[in-house]
Protein backbone atom coordinates (compact mmCIF):
# COMPACT_ATOMS: atom_id res chain seq x y z
CA UNK A 1 0.00 0.00 0.00
CA UNK A 2 3.12 2.21 -0.51
CA UNK A 3 3.88 1.81 3.27
CA UNK A 4 0.35 3.50 3.89
CA UNK A 5 -1.85 2.07 7.12
CA UNK A 6 -5.28 2.39 6.44
CA UNK A 7 -7.33 3.32 10.09
CA UNK A 8 -10.83 2.95 10.17
CA UNK A 9 -13.08 4.50 12.87
CA UNK A 10 -14.38 1.97 14.96
CA UNK A 11 -16.88 4.33 16.79
CA UNK A 12 -18.97 5.51 13.69
CA UNK A 13 -19.29 4.15 10.38
CA UNK A 14 -20.19 7.36 8.80
CA UNK A 15 -16.90 8.56 9.03
CA UNK A 16 -14.59 6.77 6.03
CA UNK A 17 -10.96 5.20 7.06
CA UNK A 18 -7.97 7.98 7.15
CA UNK A 19 -5.19 7.35 5.33
CA UNK A 20 -1.68 7.96 7.54
CA UNK A 21 1.32 8.11 5.96
CA UNK A 22 4.93 8.19 7.31
CA UNK A 23 5.70 11.80 6.62
CA UNK A 24 2.58 12.46 9.11
CA UNK A 25 4.16 9.42 11.64
CA UNK A 26 7.37 11.68 11.64
CA UNK A 27 6.09 15.53 11.69
CA UNK A 28 4.12 13.65 14.47
CA UNK A 29 7.64 13.06 16.55
CA UNK A 30 9.08 16.14 15.17
CA UNK A 31 8.77 17.95 18.47
CA UNK A 32 9.60 15.11 20.87
CA UNK A 33 12.98 15.00 18.40
CA UNK A 34 13.54 18.55 18.98
CA UNK A 35 13.24 18.39 22.75
CA UNK A 36 15.92 15.56 22.94
CA UNK A 37 17.92 17.60 20.54
CA UNK A 38 17.63 20.68 22.84
CA UNK A 39 18.24 18.75 26.09
CA UNK A 40 21.48 17.39 24.12
CA UNK A 41 22.64 20.55 23.12
CA UNK A 42 22.41 22.12 26.13
CA UNK A 43 24.42 19.51 28.16
CA UNK A 44 27.21 19.56 25.79
CA UNK A 45 27.23 23.72 26.57
CA UNK A 46 27.42 22.85 30.37
CA UNK A 47 30.11 20.65 29.89
CA UNK A 48 32.01 23.40 27.92
CA UNK A 49 31.61 25.88 30.53
CA UNK A 50 28.56 27.25 29.39
CA UNK A 51 27.56 29.07 26.42
CA UNK A 52 30.21 31.78 26.08
CA UNK A 53 32.86 29.61 27.03
CA UNK A 54 31.56 26.84 24.54
CA UNK A 55 31.52 29.26 21.68
CA UNK A 56 35.30 30.40 23.01
CA UNK A 57 36.51 26.95 22.99
CA UNK A 58 35.01 25.69 19.45
CA UNK A 59 36.03 29.14 17.57
CA UNK A 60 39.73 28.06 19.11
CA UNK A 61 39.80 31.91 21.17
CA UNK A 62 42.40 31.96 23.46
CA UNK A 63 41.33 33.01 27.14
CA UNK A 64 41.59 32.42 30.90
CA UNK A 65 39.80 32.21 33.78
CA UNK A 66 39.69 33.85 37.21
CA UNK A 67 37.51 33.55 40.35
CA UNK A 68 37.06 36.32 42.77
CA UNK A 69 35.98 35.71 45.87
CA UNK A 70 33.63 38.45 46.59
CA UNK A 71 32.89 39.93 50.85
CA UNK A 72 30.38 36.87 51.68
CA UNK A 73 33.45 34.36 50.53
CA UNK A 74 31.23 32.97 47.85
CA UNK A 75 33.68 32.51 44.21
CA UNK A 76 32.23 33.98 40.83
CA UNK A 77 33.57 32.80 37.91
CA UNK A 78 34.70 34.67 34.73
CA UNK A 79 36.49 34.41 32.06
CA UNK A 80 38.69 36.75 29.68
CA UNK A 81 40.34 36.72 25.98
CA UNK A 82 44.08 36.56 26.34
CA UNK A 83 43.49 40.27 24.41
CA UNK A 84 42.58 41.28 27.78
CA UNK A 85 45.60 41.37 29.43
CA UNK A 86 47.86 44.69 28.81
CA UNK A 87 51.40 44.29 28.85
CA UNK A 88 52.36 46.95 31.07
CA UNK A 89 53.97 45.86 34.77
CA UNK A 90 53.20 44.14 35.94
CA UNK A 91 50.94 42.42 33.19
CA UNK A 92 46.88 42.71 34.53
CA UNK A 93 43.22 42.84 33.08
CA UNK A 94 40.38 45.23 34.04
CA UNK A 95 37.17 43.58 35.39
CA UNK A 96 34.27 45.50 37.52
CA UNK A 97 36.44 48.54 37.69
CA UNK A 98 39.37 47.45 39.43
CA UNK A 99 42.84 46.59 38.09
CA UNK A 100 44.04 42.36 38.63
CA UNK A 101 47.42 41.29 38.08
CA UNK A 102 48.60 37.78 36.78
CA UNK A 103 51.41 35.77 37.48
CA UNK A 104 51.93 32.69 34.90
CA UNK A 105 54.96 31.27 36.78
CA UNK A 106 54.38 32.06 40.45
CA UNK A 107 52.20 29.95 43.01
CA UNK A 108 49.55 31.45 42.03
CA UNK A 109 48.90 29.93 38.83
CA UNK A 110 46.15 27.46 38.64
CA UNK A 111 44.37 25.05 35.27
CA UNK A 112 40.68 25.31 34.12
CA UNK A 113 39.76 23.59 31.27
CA UNK A 114 43.67 23.33 30.07
CA UNK A 115 43.86 27.21 30.42
CA UNK A 116 45.36 29.81 32.94
CA UNK A 117 43.67 30.57 35.96
CA UNK A 118 43.56 32.51 39.22
CA UNK A 119 42.28 33.31 42.08
CA UNK A 120 41.65 36.70 43.55
CA UNK A 121 39.79 37.82 46.68
CA UNK A 122 37.48 40.94 45.24
CA UNK A 123 39.51 43.73 47.27
CA UNK A 124 43.17 42.48 46.24
CA UNK A 125 44.67 42.79 42.65
CA UNK A 126 47.43 40.28 43.18
CA UNK A 127 45.94 36.89 42.52
CA UNK A 128 45.80 34.81 45.79
CA UNK A 129 49.07 32.20 46.32
CA UNK A 130 47.36 28.80 46.73
CA UNK A 131 49.94 27.00 45.89
CA UNK A 132 51.90 27.60 49.43
CA UNK A 133 49.52 28.72 51.78
CA UNK A 134 50.89 25.91 54.12
CA UNK A 135 54.14 25.43 53.14
CA UNK A 136 55.97 23.08 55.25
CA UNK A 137 53.23 22.53 57.42
CA UNK A 138 50.58 20.60 55.54
CA UNK A 139 49.28 17.19 56.62
CA UNK A 140 49.81 14.75 53.77
CA UNK A 141 46.09 13.34 53.98
CA UNK A 142 47.42 9.45 53.13
CA UNK A 143 49.53 9.87 56.02
CA UNK A 144 46.20 10.72 58.22
CA UNK A 145 44.46 8.17 56.54
CA UNK A 146 46.60 5.75 57.27
CA UNK A 147 47.39 7.19 61.34
CA UNK A 148 43.43 6.52 61.89
CA UNK A 149 43.08 3.30 60.15
CA UNK A 150 46.22 2.61 62.54
CA UNK A 151 44.16 3.70 65.47
CA UNK A 152 40.91 2.23 64.91
CA UNK A 153 42.56 -1.40 64.53
CA UNK A 154 43.95 -0.65 68.06
CA UNK A 155 40.64 0.59 69.35
CA UNK A 156 38.52 -2.52 67.99
CA UNK A 157 42.14 -4.83 69.33
CA UNK A 158 41.24 -2.67 72.76
CA UNK A 159 37.57 -3.05 73.01
CA UNK A 160 37.77 -6.97 72.13
CA UNK A 161 40.46 -7.17 74.92
CA UNK A 162 37.93 -4.92 77.54
CA UNK A 163 35.05 -7.34 76.27
CA UNK A 164 37.19 -10.55 77.09
CA UNK A 165 38.20 -9.55 80.42
CA UNK A 166 34.71 -7.81 81.31
CA UNK A 167 33.48 -10.96 80.12
CA UNK A 168 36.01 -13.17 82.36
CA UNK A 169 35.63 -10.93 85.27
CA UNK A 170 31.40 -11.43 85.00
CA UNK A 171 31.87 -15.16 85.00
CA UNK A 172 34.49 -15.59 87.87
CA UNK A 173 31.80 -12.85 90.36
CA UNK A 174 29.33 -15.71 89.35
CA UNK A 175 31.25 -18.62 90.27
CA UNK A 176 32.49 -17.06 93.69
CA UNK A 177 28.84 -15.86 94.26
CA UNK A 178 27.90 -19.48 93.53
CA UNK A 179 30.47 -20.96 95.76
CA UNK A 180 29.41 -18.59 98.73
CA UNK A 181 26.00 -19.94 98.58
CA UNK A 182 26.54 -23.48 98.01
CA UNK A 183 29.32 -23.33 101.32
CA UNK A 184 26.70 -21.37 103.41
CA UNK A 185 23.80 -24.19 102.54
CA UNK A 186 26.25 -26.97 103.92
CA UNK A 187 27.48 -25.04 106.64
CA UNK A 188 23.75 -24.35 107.82
CA UNK A 189 23.02 -27.95 107.73
CA UNK A 190 25.92 -29.10 109.16
CA UNK A 191 24.90 -26.86 111.96
CA UNK A 192 21.38 -28.00 111.91
CA UNK A 193 22.06 -31.66 112.54
CA UNK A 194 24.76 -30.40 114.88
CA UNK A 195 22.42 -28.44 116.98
CA UNK A 196 19.31 -30.99 116.61
CA UNK A 197 22.30 -34.02 118.07
CA UNK A 198 22.96 -31.62 121.11
CA UNK A 199 18.98 -30.63 121.74
CA UNK A 200 16.96 -33.48 120.05
CA UNK A 201 14.06 -32.33 121.92
CA UNK A 202 13.90 -29.09 120.22
CA UNK A 203 13.85 -30.67 116.52
CA UNK A 204 11.15 -32.73 117.59
CA UNK A 205 13.13 -36.17 117.56
CA UNK A 206 12.27 -38.24 120.89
Amino acid sequence: MNYLTIVQNATTTTNPGQVIGVSDVLIAFIPYMLVFVAIGVMRVINMLGGMKEALWRIRGIPYFAAWFFGPDGEPEREIFKYKDITAHSPAGFDYAGGRYFINETGTSTAKYHGRMAWLYNWDEAEPIPYRNWKKGSGWNPELIKKAFRTVIVKDMHRLGEEVKVKTSMNALKVIVFGVLIAVGIISLYFSYNAFCGNHPLSCGIP
